[in-house]
């Protein structure tokens, strides 16, 4: 079951970060079996079929800008990245 109409992504393109673990990575899926062409950025490099992935550090500004500065079009960007940061114990 899905919240959008059938093929309502179809030859959209779709940026997700976060796009190579975890929920991002199910994020991209999903748009991708809607027909969507989608990027899945991450700081990890997976292979994963109906997918372009990409290990792309969104901290890093001019390599964002660079990637989206080579697309042709960008209708749909999920950001999903996230840090996590553990706290010594005291």
């Amino acid at each position: 079951m899905s919240l959008w109409p059938v093929g309502c992504f179809r030859e959209c393109c779709v940026l997700v970060t976060g796009g190579t673990s975890g929920i991002g990575l199910a994020i991209a899926e999903g748009f991708a079996a809607e027909g969507a062409r989608v990027f899945a950025a991450g700081l990890e490099d997976i292979a994963c079929p109906g997918l372009t992935t990409m290990t792309l550090d969104v901290r890093d500004k001019v390599a964002v800008d660079r990637f989206v500065g080579g697309l042709d079009r960008l209708d749909v960007v999920v950001n999903c990245a996230g840090l996590i940061r553990r706290l010594e114990e005291h």
